[in-house]
């Protein structure tokens, strides 16, 4: 009897695990054919208005939003110093000075191109949020705690 209900407990689990499976629109799955080659690791996550996808693509993490009739709505790039325009990289460095770069998150919508840009030195980290030439919009200053 212990092993019936155990047996029919695993079996609700499980199910409730496959109706959780995201259905994707196909307008968005179009678009997203369209618009992304050479992809890797593909992840869905549908909600009422919008559809997300989490991905990687020239060795960088990408996150794309997508609306129900497939228009492409925002990107969000995850990468390293080293794949910023080198214009913004210097302009950056230059107002952070002994600082490291050890994030960037870039996100581009239809409005605008910002990027934050995630620095540390040896007493503080930096959340900085820029325009798509550098220009620092806001930024927040915390005490590193590792040192």
């Amino acid at each position: 009897m212990k092993r019936l209900t155990l047996f029919m407990l695993l079996c609700c689990l499980a199910s409730g695990a496959f109706a959780a499976t995201p259905i994707v629109g196909e307008q968005a799955l179009k678009s997203f054919n369209a618009l992304f080659s050479n992809v890797q690791n593909v992840v869905w996550v549908s909600g009422k208005e919008y559809s997300d996808v989490s991905f990687k693509a020239e060795g960088k993490l990408m996150k794309a939003r997508f609306d129900n009739t497939g228009n492409l709505i925002q990107t969000i790039r995850y990468y390293k110093e080293e794949g910023l325009p080198v214009f913004v990289r210097q302009r950056i460095r230059k107002q952070y000075k002994g600082c490291e770069i050890y994030g960037v998150t870039e996100l581009y919508t239809k409005d605008a191109l910002t990027y934050t840009f995630s620095l540390r030195n040896e007493r503080h980290l930096f959340v900085v949020l820029s325009d798509l030439n550098g220009e620092v919009i806001s930024s927040k200053k915390y005490t590193r705690s590792d040192t």
